[in-house]
C-alpha cells in the first residue's frame, strides 16, 4: 500500500476519541477485538457503554490475509446521542480501521469478510456498506460442496467480500482523517 495513506493504531485512538469514543485493542496470536466504548458513559466498562466491536485476525506469510469475523455496531445505542459519535457509519468504520495497522505490520495483502445471509435484505444493507469501505462481492457462498471451506472459516453463508490493503488503507486512511477532523480534533492523520 501507498505509504501516503498510512496511518497508527493510535491515529485511531484520537480519531475516536475526537468523536466521544475509546477505542481498544485486545490481541492474542494472530487474533485481534476492538471495541469502541462511549466516553461519556457513567461507567465506560459497561455493556451499555459498548458502541460496537469488531473481532477477526491475521494471517502474515504466506496467506498475508485480514479476516473480519465480526462487525457489531449497537445502533439503538446511538441514537439520541447528541454529540460524538451517533453514525453507524463512523463507529464502524473506525472499528474497521483500526484493524488496518494490524494487517499492514503483517504485510497482508488483502481482506475479507463474509457479509452474512440470515436475512436477504438485510445481507444487501451489509454488501452496500462494506463496499462503501472498499470491499467487493466475490462470491456467494450458498451452502454446496464447493463452499464448505468458506463456510468453515466464516461461520455461515453470504456474500463473501474481499479487498486490496492498498484499498482498505485508503479508504482507512480518509476515515480516520475525517473523523478525526469532523470535531475539531485535528487535520490528516499523523504518519
Amino acid at each position: 500500500f501507498e505509504d501516503e495513506h498510512a496511518f497508527t493504531f493510535d491515529n485511531v485512538v484520537a480519531a475516536g476519541e475526537a468523536r466521544g469514543l475509546l477505542i481498544a485493542q485486545r490481541r492474542l496470536g494472530p487474533f485481534f477485538s476492538i471495541t469502541a466504548r462511549f466516553a461519556d458513559a457513567p461507567d465506560p466498562t459497561s455493556e451499555e457503554a459498548l458502541a460496537g466491536e469488531a473481532t477477526g485476525y491475521v494471517l502474515g506469510a504466506p496467506l498475508r490475509v485480514l479476516r473480519f469475523d465480526q462487525l457489531r455496531v449497537y445502533n439503538s445505542r446511538l441514537r439520541g446521542r447528541t454529540g460524538g459519535a451517533r453514525s453507524i457509519f463512523g463507529v464502524g468504520g473506525l472499528l474497521g480501521a483500526a484493524a488496518l495497522p494490524l494487517a499492514a505490520e503483517a504485510d497482508c495483502t488483502k481482506g475479507e469478510l463474509l457479509a452474512i445471509n440470515d436475512v436477504e435484505w438485510y445481507r444487501d444493507r451489509l454488501v452496500k456498506y462494506y463496499g462503501r469501505l472498499g470491499f467487493e462481492a466475490v462470491k456467494e457462498v450458498e451452502g454446496g460442496m464447493d463452499d464448505l471451506a468458506d463456510m468453515l472459516i466464516f461461520g455461515g453463508a453470504g456474500t463473501k467480500m474481499e479487498a486490496s490493503m492498498a484499498t482498505l488503507m485508503r479508504v482507512g486512511h480518509g476515515i480516520v482523517t475525517r473523523q478525526k477532523s469532523a470535531t475539531g480534533g485535528g487535520g490528516a492523520a499523523d504518519k
